[in-house]
């Protein structure tokens, strides 16, 4: 293998190709104030037990999830995704992280995302980007219906080498890498990487 044509560039999203979290957005957008009010202060012991360390961001992310999706209309939340995308996604794009983005494009290097965030948006968004690959947290469905668990599990610290690993395969290791990430949720792949470029590594692209 002829390393400088084996050159991949792995993505975080949200903070990193976003300006901030794009989960609480989208579900403001998705069900309204008064409903992501009332799901945060219900879910809040499991959120509360997270920033402690009592509990597994997993755990924590799943109760949450759970009380927004659970049993709720696959076409409709799909639908939300489309018009979250449309009018609200784009004005939270970092420029120069899209500007980025494009560059490993045209270099034709393997452009992959990998994320925590939600594949109900996350997927058609990455399409629309033109990304080769992509890794997220994928939602449970079942005859129509969220079922408000993960397909899997939470896309979040190791879990994203893992996924990658699998991506690839035994030959991961002879890529060249572009990493790029903005929180500790992204250290391990950002550890695995060439080149690495984490939070304020980001504004100087």
């Amino acid at each position: 293998m002829s390393l400088d044509k084996k050159t991949i560039a792995i993505f975080d999203f949200d903070g990193t190709l976003t300006l901030g979290d794009t989960l609480l957005p989208f579900l403001l957008h998705s069900f309204g104030v008064g409903k992501v009010f009332l799901g945060l202060i219900i879910t809040s012991p499991y959120l509360l037990c997270y920033f402690l360390g009592l509990i597994s961001n997993e755990k924590a992310k799943k109760q949450f999830i759970c009380f927004f999706l659970k049993d709720t209309s696959v076409k409709n939340i799909e639908r939300c995704a489309k018009t979250f995308i449309d009018n609200k996604l784009n004005v939270k794009m970092r420029k120069n992280l899209i500007n980025r983005l494009r560059w490993h494009q045209e270099k034709k290097h393997i452009t992959v995302l990998v994320s925590a965030s939600l594949d109900v948006y996350v997927l058609a968004w990455a399409k629309k980007f033109k990304f080769d690959y992509v890794e997220c947290t994928k939602l449970y469905r079942n005859n129509g219906k969220f079922t408000g668990d993960f397909f899997g599990s939470n896309c979040y610290g190791f879990e994203k080498v893992i996924r990658l690993k699998n991506l690839f395969g035994e030959n991961f290791s002879d890529y060249r890498k572009y990493g790029y990430g903005d929180s500790s949720g992204d250290f391990e792949f950002l550890n695995l990487c060439d080149h690495k470029y984490f939070k304020k590594d980001l504004n100087t692209l």
